[in-house]
């Protein structure tokens, strides 16, 4: 699969290195930053997310073509690690509490 989107160096050097970049402490660490709580949805691997954020930096595009990507886009899907999925990973309002600002 990565090969078919060598051209899109940022989304190959992601799918490649996403372990190294966000490891299980790091994102033990970064899960520790919101608290748990027994309502809403259940939580959303905090890596998962700043991936999607790097990729809608990078691509210019809007909360609402973040979650059409996560579920039309294989290549979204593959450096999010959800391939062949009908839904997307998380919601526009977890992506939105996420984004800094």
């Amino acid at each position: 699969m990565i090969r078919l989107v060598r051209r899109a160096k940022l989304f190959v050097f992601l799918c490649r290195y996403r372990h190294e970049l966000f490891d299980k402490a790091f994102q033990t660490e970064l899960a520790e930053v919101y608290r748990d709580s027994p309502k809403g949805q259940p939580p959303v691997p905090p890596a998962q997310l700043a991936l999607a954020l790097i990729l809608q930096a990078h691509t210019g595009v809007s909360d609402d073509e973040v979650i059409e990507a996560c579920v039309m886009g294989r290549r979204w899907q593959l450096v999010l690690d959800c391939l062949d999925t009908d839904r997307a990973p998380f919601s526009k309002g977890a992506l939105s509490v996420s984004a800094p600002g």
